[in-house]
């Protein structure tokens, strides 16, 4: 029997389908011995401890999945255990272990980022369930981290493709705005990448690590709209604001990308000026407060550019006064042609497994001299219809099928 009431028998540890790596620091000598012991037989790689100062050290070298932690051990106190794994920045999911009587305790914990506390008396499942709970949001964590890594990767400026003299004008103003805060338009018509260039702009700014959102104006229709999209956004941003205050002056805020803002609907224009506060500082609900939001904008402009002034986002464009970006269409990149359709196909060919895939001179030929009313997003289209078209390795005028040539 343990000091917590348990007897750990390796019927109450379910095996690890993995092999996971486990530290253990507890307060008795036979507690860690125990413990030790059905950890090892379920197939858990563990070290045990028996200074705080040791443990640490060992963390900062190469940290473990788990840290299972007692309520007073030997060296360094348990808080202060927690509080430096966590300077560490250590990716370890830490369980500390407890009496009932220290309520204060377990909250003081979680406040520090423990992933649990289990106290006393509890199941003798409850470490399993503990364990098991801690490697599975692990799991999630450095898969979100995976996810995040790629929106960056997909972010990067890199993707922005083309070296006509428009695309590198926008690609100066992104580069300059990335070490600004102030709001962005970006104009241009339909397909031309304006969305992707806002993205571009985040991923490479000192929000990178924080959320982009995107609400696609032109489909909201009723008054409530707002309130409804915004919703999450509140949610995400008092999950984040809970925590520490010192974490919370770390984090950078969060991006807001406000899509085809000029098809607004002129009464949800008023309604998204009473978000913006004074300093023009974005707030969520009347009387939420100023979140740390930087606005992006993005308008489709057309044969004619609709001048902002007696249109309904006139008042929200003087209120914001935002830097404007102007994406080219893509009749103005002549010389970009190339570039971009080789550029989608490296992403065909590693989708499809097919290395040799390729496009022959006479189909840039009839690429280039086509118009392009749907600009880059058509270009994207047409290479992936032609790629399935296509059985040669070579991608000739003929799978062009939506592409009308002489």
């Amino acid at each position: 029997m343990t000091k917590f009431g348990w007897q750990l028998t390796a019927s109450n540890i379910l095996p690890a389908e993995n092999l996971s790596t486990i530290h253990i620091i507890l307060n008795e000598p036979g507690d860690r011995t125990k413990v030790q012991s059905i950890l090892r037989r379920e197939g858990y790689t563990v070290q045990s401890f028996e200074d705080g100062e040791v443990l640490l050290k060992s963390v900062s070298l190469s940290p473990p999945d788990v840290i299972l932690i007692g309520i007073a051990p030997p060296g360094v106190g348990s808080l202060e255990i927690l509080s430096r794994i966590r300077h560490l920045r250590a990716d370890s999911m830490i369980i500390l272990l407890a009496d009932s009587a220290r309520g204060d305790f377990s909250y003081r914990a979680m406040r520090l980022g423990a992933h649990d506390v289990i106290l006393e008396p509890n199941p003798p499942e409850r470490l399993n369930t503990a364990i098991q709970n801690a490697l599975k949001t692990k799991e999630l964590i450095q898969e979100t981290k995976k996810l995040k890594n790629e929106l960056r990767l997909r972010g990067d400026f890199d993707n922005i493709a083309g070296t006509s003299p428009g695309v590198c004008l926008v690609m100066d103003d992104l580069r300059r705005l990335s070490e600004s805060e102030i709001p962005v338009i970006f104009r241009g018509e339909a397909g031309t990448g304006k969305e992707l260039a806002a993205r571009a702009l985040h991923y490479n700014s000192r929000r990178a690590d924080d959320p982009f959102y995107t609400i696609n104006c032109a489909v909201l229709r009723r008054e409530s709209a707002f309130d409804d999209v915004f919703a999450p956004i509140l949610r995400n941003s008092l999950k984040r604001d809970r925590r520490m205050d010192s974490q919370r002056l770390r984090s950078n805020g969060r991006t807001l990308f406000l899509k085809e803002i000029d098809r607004l609907e002129p009464a949800l224009c008023g309604k998204l000026m009473e978000h913006l506060g004074p300093a023009d500082k974005f707030h969520i609900g009347r009387f939420g407060p100023p979140l740390d939001i930087r606005i992006f904008l993005s308008v489709r402009t057309g044969a004619q550019n609709p001048a902002d002034e007696g249109n309904p986002i006139g008042e929200l464009m003087g209120r914001l006064d935002p830097w404007e970006v102007h994406i080219p269409p893509l009749r103005e990149r002549g010389g970009d042609i190339e570039h971009l359709a080789n550029f989608f196909l490296s992403g065909i060919r590693s989708e499809t497994h097919r290395p040799d895939l390729h496009i022959t001179r006479e189909a840039l030929r009839v690429l280039s001299a086509y118009a392009w009313p749907g600009n880059i997003r058509e270009l994207k289209k047409v290479i992936r219809q032609a790629s399935h078209t296509s059985e040669a390795p070579a991608i000739d005028v003929m799978d062009l099928v939506s592409i009308p040539y002489e």
